[in-house]
């Protein structure tokens, strides 16, 4: 509910920032605006945003420019969350797994950020941890995303695609996003379909430190 409420009162921000600049009453491109709008909605907004910067096909150019920023680092969440995580998934704390882990992140993004490790042989590694409620959070963006999709379809048509197709296939793939043993696999597939070549490298994939919200 706290979710809902906070991106309610977001779109009646921005809503009437839209109804100021009808009337000359607020000086900043329009792009600009729908780009602050996804990134203080974050979640799967952001995602959401980063899908439409890359569709040239449904966005005027200089909007998907804007939407280009959303592609930067999130502030990362704390250490602490992320000794739960793996107290949670793996019944232990990075230290006890890692040789040495690193508690702050080199990386941060909308679904989780990245930490740098080293295991017992010496071995370096990257460490992806899924965010803290960012489960519940997505469910909620889901159903915000679809009333959208929904009003777009009736004012806002495009040639590219219905905005409920869209949105159907938006969701269909973020969802997968949230399952770090489907990247696992992913990669593991990769790395053994590339491992004859020698001019491509492929990380590897740690399955046995690997789980729903922890990638190594």
């Amino acid at each position: 509910m706290p979710r809902f409420l906070y991106i309610l009162a977001l779109i009646n921000k921005y809503f009437f920032i839209y109804f100021l600049l009808k009337f000359d009453l607020y000086k900043k491109p329009k792009q600009k605006i729908v780009k602050n709008f996804f990134e203080q909605a974050g979640g799967a907004f952001i995602k959401f945003g980063q899908l439409l910067a890359l569709r040239v096909d449904v966005l005027p150019k200089e909007y998907s420019l804007e939407m280009i920023n959303l592609f930067d680092n999130v502030k990362p969440f704390p250490y602490e969350d992320v000794e739960k995580i793996f107290l949670q998934e793996l019944g232990t704390t990075p230290q006890k797994i890692f040789k040495d882990f690193q508690k702050v992140p080199f990386a941060s993004a909308s679904f989780g950020q990245v930490h740098g490790a080293k295991l017992e042989n010496d071995h370096i590694v990257a460490v992806k941890v899924l965010r803290p409620g960012i489960e519940d959070k997505v469910s909620v963006d889901f159903f915000i995303i679809d009333i959208f999709a929904f009003i777009a379809d009736l004012i806002f048509k495009i040639d590219a695609l219905p905005w409920k197709e869209f949105a159907k296939e938006f969701k269909k793939w973020t969802l997968k996003e949230l399952d770090y043993r489907i990247e696992a696999e992913n990669i593991k597939r990769m790395y053994r379909n590339t491992s004859v070549n020698k001019n491509i490298v492929m990380p590897n994939v740690f399955l046995h430190l690997s789980t729903r919200k922890i990638l190594v």
